[in-house]
C-alpha cells in the first residue's frame, strides 16, 4: 500500500529538537519502538513507508528556533510545560539520543522536514540545493504567517491538511520562481494500514470510544455497548493504539462538542476501525469519516452499529472504502505533493537563483513579524492571562489559568 506512484526517491530527513516530547524519543529502531517512546504517532510513515532518518537535535539558540515557546490560544500552562520539555531533553541528551546541529550530514539528503523551526537559518543557508520544509503547530503567530510565506529560509511549509489532489498552480508557479510554498501534508502521516501492521489482531472486536467522549458516557451506555464486545477508553500512548487495533468500531458520541481537531480519526483508520459520528459533530479531517457511517443520536448508534453486526458483508465494504479514501488523501496525494515539490524545487534551482533578488526583502519583513509576535504581542498576551487567573483563582474550583483561556475562546476566538 505504500506505493507513492512516483520514481523519485530522494533522501528525507525528519528533524525534531529534544524539547519536543511528541513524537518519538529514539532515532532507530522497529516502528513498534519508536511509537513505545512517542506521546503521538506524528509522521510515522516518512520512516515506514518512504524510508526517511530520524533524527533528535539539540536545542538552538537562534531566535527562529523559539518558535515552539509560543503560548497556543488552546492556553497550556507555559510555566509547566516549558519545565517539562527543558526535562525531557536533559534526559535526552543524558541517553545520547540527541545531536549537535553541526553533527547531522545534512549533506546525505534532499529533503529536510522539520518539527517545529528545529533548524536555524545558519544551517539552511549554507545548503541552499536542499528542501528545507517544516511544520509548526495550530494555532499560533508562526503558523498563520507561514501560510502565507514560509519564514526563515525554508522552502515548503507543511501545512497538516489532507490532500485532494496534484500541486496547486499557483503554489508550483511560487516554487518554481520563489523556492518557496505550502502543501497539504498531515502532521499525522499514516498510510491506510500502518497500525495494523505494526499491531495485527486475529480477530477483532468491540468499541474504542473517542477518549474525551469517553468521560461522559455512563455506566448505563457502556453496559449497553458491551454487548457489541469490550468497551475501551483512555489508555496510555501507546496502549490506545493497540487497542484501536483490536476494536471494530471508532465511536464519537453525541455529547461530544461540536468542533474538535480530527487526528483520532486518522489513527482509527490507520488501525482498522470503522468511525462512526453523530451527524452533528463537525471536526477537522471528518471528510475520513463516511456519510453512512454518520448517525443520528444514541438510538441511530445503536441502530448502525446492530446493522453492522449482523451484515459482515457490509461492513468490509464500508472499512474498505474508508480506508482507501485514508491512503489516497492522509498519505498518497501528500507523497505525490512531496515529491512533485521537490522536483520542481531541483529543476529550477539553477534559474530561479539568478532572479530571485527581493527574497532577502520579504525574508527580513516576515522576520520582523515574527519577533514583534513572539516576544512582544505573545508576552502581552501570557501577562494578560496570567493576571485574570491570579484576580480569579480565590473564586472558582477549576484551574484557573484553563478556565480564563476557555473565556478568552469563547470571546475572542483564535486571537492570533
Amino acid at each position: 500500500m505504500a506505493d507513492t506512484s512516483s520514481s523519485l526517491q530522494p533522501r528525507i530527513a525528519f528533524v525534531k529538537a529534544a524539547t519536543c516530547i511528541e513524537f518519538f524519543s529514539i532515532t532507530e529502531g522497529t516502528p513498534a519502538e519508536l511509537l513505545n517512546s512517542s506521546n503521538k504517532p506524528g509522521p510515522l510513515a516518512l520512516y515506514t513507508e518512504l524510508n526517511a532518518r530520524f533524527f533528535i537535535v539539540n536545542d538552538s539558540r537562534a531566535l527562529e528556533c523559539r518558535a515552539w515557546k509560543e503560548t497556543p490560544y488552546y492556553g497550556k500552562k507555559t510555566v509547566a510545560d516549558l519545565k517539562k520539555r527543558y526535562e525531557h531533553a536533559k534526559k535526552l541528551k543524558v541517553k545520547g539520543v540527541t545531536l549537535d546541529l553541526d553533527q547531522v550530514p545534512w549533506d546525505s539528503f534532499d529533503i529536510v522536514i522539520s518539527f517545529y523551526i528545529a533548524i536555524p537559518m545558519r544551517i539552511v543557508k549554507k545548503h541552499p540545493e536542499i528542501m528545507w520544509c517544516y511544520y509548526h503547530w495550530i494555532p499560533c503567530p508562526t503558523y498563520l504567517l507561514s501560510k502565507r510565506y514560509p519564514l526563515f529560509k525554508y522552502n515548503i511549509f507543511l501545512n497538516q491538511w489532507l490532500s485532494s489532489g496534484p500541486l496547486d498552480g499557483e503554489i508550483r508557479n511560487r516554487i518554481a520562481s520563489r523556492g518557496k510554498g505550502q502543501i497539504n501534508f498531515p502532521a499525522t502521516f499514516l498510510a491506510g494500514d500502518t497500525f495494523s501492521r505494526i499491531f495485527p489482531v486475529q480477530k477483532r472486536s468491540g468499541i474504542q470510544i473517542e477518549p474525551r467522549s469517553f468521560l461522559l458516557v455512563t455506566e448505563k451506555e457502556r453496559e449497553t455497548l458491551s454487548a457489541f464486545g469490550p468497551v475501551s477508553g483512555r489508555a496510555p500512548f501507546p496502549q490506545f493504539l493497540q487497542q484501536l487495533c483490536s476494536c471494530k468500531y471508532f465511536v464519537v458520541l453525541q455529547k461530544k462538542m461540536a468542533l474538535f481537531r480530527g487526528n483520532g480519526f486518522i489513527e482509527a483508520s490507520s488501525g482498522g476501525c470503522l468511525i462512526l459520528v453523530p451527524e452533528a459533530v463537525k471536526a477537522v479531517h471528518s471528510d475520513l469519516v463516511l456519510g453512512e457511517c454518520r448517525y443520528d443520536g444514541w438510538d441511530g448508534l445503536l441502530s448502525l452499529i446492530r446493522s453492522l453486526e449482523t451484515d459482515e458483508k457490509l461492513y468490509n465494504e464500508l472499512l474498505k472504502k474508508q480506508r482507501a479514501y485514508h491512503h489516497k488523501h492522509v498519505f498518497q496525494l501528500p507523497s505525490e505533493e512531496l515529491l512533485e515539490s521537490f522536483r520542481i524545487f531541483k529543476s529550477e534551482f539553477l534559474t530561479r537563483k539568478k532572479r530571485n533578488r527581493f527574497s532577502s526583502v520579504k525574508e527580513s519583513c516576515a522576520f520582523a513579524v515574527y519577533i514583534f509576535n513572539n516576544f512582544i504581542l505573545n508576552r502581552i498576551y501570557r501577562l494578560f492571562r496570567g493576571t485574570l487567573a491570579f484576580i480569579i483563582r480565590p473564586f472558582t474550583k477549576k484551574d484557573p489559568e484553563d478556565f480564563v483561556s476557555s473565556i478568552i475562546r469563547k470571546v475572542f476566538g483564535n486571537i492570533f
